[in-house]
């Protein structure tokens, strides 16, 4: 017995959202395992929230009534408002302006910007500029991730800053999309709707981050090695 066209069509959707969702919360949970590696805990905590969202996004496809979904809207909240714009910045900033925190103040800043995106995320009072803000402050995020790409390009590492590059205009598009637009046929289209987009272009955009930014610290610990051996050889 041949499945109906509306189910054929609503289970397609259902395994398009679960594949693209997977791809963030794939891009999330192993980079941010090795931006930890690397020793950047800011970077890799929020591509965690980042992976970890993810996954409630692919629990809600399955069963868009599950508790988890208010977890899933709270980490997106968190990541809109100050994971990205501000702990992600600041995680950038290491190889470009070598601001390194200490662990205690990395563990207040995740805490403080916690308890804020709860309170931002939660109060009615903050509804009519919820899309205004998450708007402003990632787009804002594009400014550290222009700097980072000029960083790689002076750390001889092209390829990586050209794969950000190809990022950009990817980010531009995708930062206001399912706010104050929508793609064609949004709600029938299988791929080419606005959530596919979203998540498989910040699963693209993150990644690219992370291999500029291992790029350039590879480039650093190289140079550094050379140093130590002219050094030692003098």
């Amino acid at each position: 017995m041949s499945m109906p066209a509306q189910d054929f069509s609503l289970y397609a959707h259902t395994v398009a959202t679960i594949v693209t969702r997977s791809s963030l919360a794939f891009s999330g949970l192993y980079f941010g395992r090795q931006l930890q590696k690397l020793g950047n805990t800011l970077l890799a905590y929020e591509w965690y929230i980042l992976g970890v969202s993810a996954c409630c996004g692919i629990v809600v496809a399955l069963d868009q009534y599950t508790p988890v979904t208010w977890l899933w809207d709270y980490l997106d909240a968190f990541s809109r408002l100050l994971g990205v714009p501000i702990i992600a910045t600041l995680g950038i900033m290491r190889v470009t302006h070598q601001v390194r925190l200490t662990k205690r103040q990395e563990s207040l800043l995740f805490a403080v910007s916690l308890v804020a995106a709860e309170l931002f995320f939660t109060l009615d009072i903050t509804i009519p500029i919820r899309e205004p803000v998450y708007l402003v402050t990632m787009l804002g995020f594009g400014v550290p991730v222009v700097i980072l790409i000029r960083h790689a390009f002076k750390a001889d590492r092209n390829w990586e800053a050209w794969m950000l590059i190809a990022a950009l205009p990817l980010y531009l598009y995708i930062t206001p999309l399912d706010h104050y637009y929508y793609l064609p046929h949004n709600d029938t289209a299988i791929l080419l709707n606005d959530d596919a987009a979203a998540h498989l272009g910040w699963a693209f955009i993150f990644a690219a981050i992370f291999f500029a930014y291992r790029g350039i610290v590879t480039a650093e610990s190289s140079a550094r090695s050379r140093f130590s051996l002219a050094t030692e050889a003098n």
